[in-house]
C-alpha cells in the first residue's frame, strides 16, 4: 500500500484479502491522509462479490477501465462508506485465483496517467503472488499441526510443545499442567448412531474443550475420543477448577 500510494501519487490506497472459505474478504492494510477513515477501515470485513471490488474480481480486470477514476458505486460494500470521489481497483490475481484486491483513489477528482496504473497494477502482480505465497505456507502449516476432524492440536505437535514446557519447567522452575480426559461411552454412540454422528460428538466437544479453556492453554485431540489440556504456568488446583468448568460445561450440552 505504502509503494502503491506512492506510485499513483493519490492520498488513500489498501488491501483487501479473500477468505478461502467464503466469498468474504478483509481489509488487511491502508493508508489514507485522513488516517482515521484509514484506520475505521482496516480490519474490515465485507462480501467479496460487492461493490467495485467484487466487481473488478469477477471481471479479471482493474476497473473503472482505461484510466477514467470515478465512484460508479461503493468501493466495497454498501456498509462501508469511503470518502472517495476517484478510485481504481485492481484484482489481485494468482493463477486461477483472486488472492484480494488492490484499491487506490483520491478525496478530491484526479485525472491519472495511463502509465501510472501500470506501474500500480505491476505492484498488484508483485502483492498477489506474496498474498497467495503466505495464505499456502499458512494452509500447509495448518495441515501440519492441526487435527483434521476436530480443528484441535494434533497429536504431533501436541508433543513438541509438551516437551518443550517440560523441559522449560526442569530450567526454569516453571509450573506445568496436563488435563488428559476422554469421552465416556463413546463407543455406544458409534454403535447405536453411527460415525457420522460420533464425529459431530467429536467435534463438538472439541469446541466445548476450546472455549472453556485460556487461550494460553494447548488443547489437543490426543487420540480417538481422547483429549488433552496442557497449561503453563499453572498449579493442580488451579488446573482442577478449569478442568470442572470444562466437565460442566460438557454435561450441560
Amino acid at each position: 500500500v505504502e509503494a502503491a500510494k506512492r506510485v499513483s501519487g493519490l492520498e488513500f490506497a489498501a488491501i483487501a484479502v479473500s477468505s478461502e472459505e467464503d466469498d468474504m474478504m478483509k481489509v488487511v492494510a491502508a493508508l489514507d491522509n485522513d488516517e482515521a477513515q484509514a484506520k475505521e477501515l482496516l480490519g474490515r470485513v465485507f462480501d467479496g462479490r460487492q461493490g467495485l471490488v467484487g466487481a473488478s474480481i469477477k471481471a479479471r480486470h482493474p476497473l473503472p477501465h482505461g484510466s477514467a477514476m470515478t465512484r460508479q458505486q461503493h468501493v466495497f460494500e454498501a456498509s462501508i462508506d469511503l470518502a472517495l470521489k476517484t478510485v481504481k481497483v485492481f484484482p489481485l490475481i494468482w493463477g486461477d485465483f483472486a488472492v484480494g484486491a488492490l484499491v487506490v483513489g483520491s478525496a478530491q477528482e484526479r485525472n491519472i496517467a495511463l502509465g501510472t496504473f501500470d506501474m500500480v497494477s505491476v505492484i498488484g502482480d508483485h502483492a498477489a503472488t506474496a498474498i497467495a505465497n503466505a495464505q499456502m505456507y499458512e494452509r500447509m502449516e495448518m495441515l501440519a499441526t492441526t487435527d483434521g476432524l476436530t480443528a484441535m492440536t494434533n497429536h504431533r505437535t501436541f508433543q513438541e510443545r509438551f516437551d518443550e514446557l517440560i523441559k522449560a519447567s526442569d530450567r526454569y522452575g516453571r509450573q506445568v499442567t496436563l488435563v488428559l480426559c476422554d469421552i465416556d461411552h463413546f463407543k455406544s454412540i458409534n454403535d447405536t448412531y453411527g460415525h457420522p454422528v460420533g464425529d459431530i460428538v467429536l467435534k463438538r466437544v472439541a469446541q466445548i474443550l476450546k472455549s472453556s479453556s485460556r487461550e494460553t492453554d494447548v488443547v489437543a485431540r490426543y487420540g480417538g475420543e481422547e483429549f488433552a489440556i496442557l497449561m503453563d504456568e499453572t498449579d493442580g488446583q488451579g488446573a482442577l477448577q478449569i478442568a470442572e468448568r470444562v466437565r460442566q460445561n460438557i454435561m450441560a450440552e
